[in-house]
């Protein structure tokens, strides 16, 4: 049988312009969010936001990372 060294998940809520995920390795644990904002049609503002959680080295506040961008 396999060993299973990570896994992850991701939901989307509000007619998909909302996403959660969160997800692990034996190293890190991460979680975020994604929001998008409808400009017309076709074009779309993304606001993301995530945040890892090292599991190995002590006294961290751990890591954020935030984009904004465009979706088309």
């Amino acid at each position: 049988m396999p060993k299973i060294d990570l896994m992850g998940l991701e939901a989307e809520f509000l007619d998909k312009s909302f996403k959660a995920r969160v997800g692990s390795d034996l190293d890190q644990v991460g979680t975020g969010f994604g929001i998008g904002f409808p400009i017309t049609r076709r074009i779309a503002v993304a606001v993301d936001y995530g945040f890892l959680w090292p599991l190995k080295i002590e006294k961290t506040a751990g890591s954020h990372r935030a984009t904004v961008g465009l979706e088309f």
